[in-house]
């Protein structure tokens, strides 16, 4: 699955996660994704990468990898996601 964010040390130490397509911090319910740790900012590329290939799957934009999406481990991703 291609991602759309990745995570950039910044000078400070601590983490942000952007997104490759504009170069901006990322953004999650309004909450901009600046000074995490390593690990939670990981974290927050695999769901946020997940949110985004489930969004354009909707959209019927081709998918790569759609074997990835009939896994255990996407329906489990999908489930957390789309919990509200």
């Amino acid at each position: 699955m291609p991602r759309r964010y990745d995570t950039q040390k910044d000078p400070d130490e601590l983490w942000t996660v952007y997104d490759k397509f504009t170069g901006w911090p990322a953004e999650l319910d309004g909450l901009v994704l600046t000074g995490l740790s390593e690990r939670v900012a990981k974290k927050f590329v695999g769901t946020l990468s997940l949110r985004d290939h489930i969004d354009r799957m909707a959209k019927g934009y081709s998918v790569k990898n759609a074997r990835w999406l009939t896994s255990r481990r996407a329906f489990g991703w999908a489930a957390i996601l789309l919990r509200k």
